[in-house]
């Protein structure tokens, strides 16, 4: 239908100078009548390989810990359902430890940073040894324990 209007337009615009020029611009929004190239795919790079992961064997009942190095039974390693064997490759002891050192460490730190609550922002005084409290119950609380 397209080609037909312009067609028609072709066979108007021949006497005038401004049928001519609009000739010329339909011509140039005509299709193209090349043909386009085809797209090359692009290059891919291999992958380097891995050595295949073997399975230890089933019967094993102990293996070596990451951290300690000392063989234990597998009933000292955590459950992980990624690893190969089922069982994480640092032993309970060894996490234990160093979730110990994380937790004085990052205490030590927020000390470090917090700054202490001035007596002015706690109004409530025990009578008996003069400790300051922020709240009335906190201080009900110490008379109960440190005063009976």
């Amino acid at each position: 239908m397209h080609e037909k209007a312009i067609e028609h337009l072709k066979s108007e615009c021949r006497e005038c100078a401004v049928g001519r020029a609009l000739h010329v611009l339909m011509d140039s929004f005509a299709k193209p009548e090349t043909v386009a190239e085809p797209i090359k795919p692009k290059p891919t790079r291999s992958k380097p390989t891995k050595p295949a992961a073997t399975k230890p064997d089933a019967n094993r009942t102990e293996k070596p810990c990451n951290k300690c190095h000392v063989t234990k039974p597998l009933a000292e390693y955590p459950l992980v359902k990624n690893s190969l064997d089922g069982h994480g490759g640092t032993c309970r002891k060894c996490l234990a430890e160093k979730a110990r050192a994380v937790y004085k460490r990052e205490t030590q730190a927020r000390k470090q940073t917090s700054s202490p609550v001035p007596d002015s922002a706690k109004p409530h005084a025990c009578k008996i040894c003069g400790k300051n409290f922020r709240e009335f119950y906190s201080l009900q609380e110490h008379k109960k324990l440190a005063h009976p």
